[in-house]
């Protein structure tokens, strides 16, 4: 195979060139302008930085494609955001492959993958003879393939179907898509697509497949209504995504977590309190919310540095968060030194309690403040606030209370609470 390695970075080029070397010839590129003058016409696969000087990885794509190369393409990528990853898929990556995990075998793969898939994918476009001719390498492939005919009968399936799914091709083939185990939760959707898709347009859409042990496997599958003789059917490429809804799901939580402390960011919080406040007013129940201020933490940072005010925060966040008494009950970083706690189905005597327990428990940890005015130790203000009234209000009226009663209670000397109905 003939790769173009295209990274601005010599030490990781050096790094993929090991890898790769003993089954690839290979070409490299600093970046995307050059890398696109050396694109040739047996170039096998180009392995792409995401951060290239003159241009991102993204953009390279959209001026690979613009040109008219179909080259199968992966993107290599220290960001792991689900955003680039689909960003990148819509412009034509064939696979998306975060750097930490790349290795000799994942680096296969993913070339692999991405040449089969690309290979497959241009045959759906431009062949017009019958599925099994279509498709007379499949079975070489990772990805999932079956057919469909035209009363939606199941009429070929590769060996990798079998393989993944647990069916053999002769308890596939000829049964009905509607009356198989396999297509429980997508057959409708696939007959859909058998019945009112355009022919030759190649349609994506994603499900779950369900195993011959019973469990589902989240698939992604891009689909093509073909007529053969004059017959419909419907090719499908299949592939398991349950590595990729992992790592989106990982990358979901980490979105959601304050990366300094380890608990919910403001983000996690604000969705959170838009759910609980619908759910609240649905029940008819009571929600409340604490803000928390660690007092004086300007002077902490002054006199400590930024490094123990950071430690400080971490520890801070720990002890809040072991006094944490229920699963529903949330724990936030609000912003700075500032700590949220939202507690569903709270009245106004249960918040101030749980307040209380909240500064006793960082009285009880001893943290030392060597530039508290307020004391030797750290300590914090709690603005607290309930709220029974949700018809034609918004969840800002009950942030807004707790932050005028956290204001008054930093006005009243800190180191206490005090509560505003919202």
């Amino acid at each position: 195979m003939k790769i173009l390695l295209v990274d601005p970075n010599l030490s990781e080029r050096q790094a993929s060139r090991q890898l790769l070397e003993d089954d690839c010839a290979l070409r490299e590129a600093e970046t995307g302008a050059e890398a696109l003058k050396l694109i040739e016409p047996d170039t096998t696969c180009v392995l792409v930085e995401y951060a290239l000087p003159d241009m991102s990885g993204v953009e390279f794509l959209v001026q690979l494609r613009s040109q008219g190369q179909d080259l199968p393409v992966v993107l290599l990528t220290a960001e792991e955001s689900h955003d680039v990853a689909a960003r990148a898929r819509q412009c034509g990556a064939d696979e998306v492959l975060p750097k930490r995990m790349a290795n000799a075998e994942s680096l296969r793969r993913a070339i692999l993958g991405a040449v089969n898939r690309r290979a497959l994918e241009s045959n759906l476009r431009r062949e017009r003879a019958r599925p099994e001719l279509i498709y007379r390498l499949i079975d070489e492939s990772e990805d999932l393939f079956f057919a469909l005919g035209r009363h939606g009968e199941i009429v070929e399936a590769n060996l990798a179907t079998e393989r993944a799914l647990g069916f053999s091709k002769q308890e596939l083939l000829g049964s009905q898509l509607s009356n198989h185990p396999l297509f429980d939760r997508v057959a409708g959707r696939l007959l859909d697509r058998l019945r009112s898709a355009n022919l030759n347009e190649s349609l994506r859409l994603e499900g779950e497949l369900i195993q011959a042990d019973g469990r589902p496997a989240p698939t992604e599958i891009n689909v093509m209504r073909v007529r053969v003789s004059g017959e419909d059917f419907l090719v499908a490429v299949a592939r398991n995504i349950s590595e990729r809804k992992a790592l989106e799901e990982h990358l979901r939580r980490l979105s959601l977590n304050d990366a300094l402390t380890g608990i919910a960011n403001r983000r996690a919080f604000e969705a959170r309190l838009a759910d609980e406040w619908r759910r609240a007013a649905r029940a008819g129940s009571s929600l409340a919310l604490l803000l928390i201020d660690i007092d004086h933490f300007k002077a902490y940072n002054d006199t400590l540095g930024h490094p123990a005010g950071d430690a400080c925060l971490r520890a801070v966040a720990s002890r809040l968060s072991t006094a944490m008494r229920r699963p529903e009950d949330l724990l936030a970083r609000y912003g700075g030194e500032e700590f949220a706690v939202l507690l569903p189905a709270t009245d106004s005597a249960g918040a101030m309690t749980f307040a209380q327990h909240l500064q006793e428990t960082l009285r009880r940890a001893a943290l030392p403040h060597p530039a508290s005015p307020t004391g030797a130790l750290v300590s914090i203000s709690i603005g607290a606030s309930t709220t029974q009234q949700f018809l034609d209000r918004s969840h800002s009226t009950l942030v807004a209370a707790a932050d005028v009663a956290l204001y008054e209670a930093k006005a009243a000397g800190r180191d206490c609470l005090r509560f505003r109905a919202a």
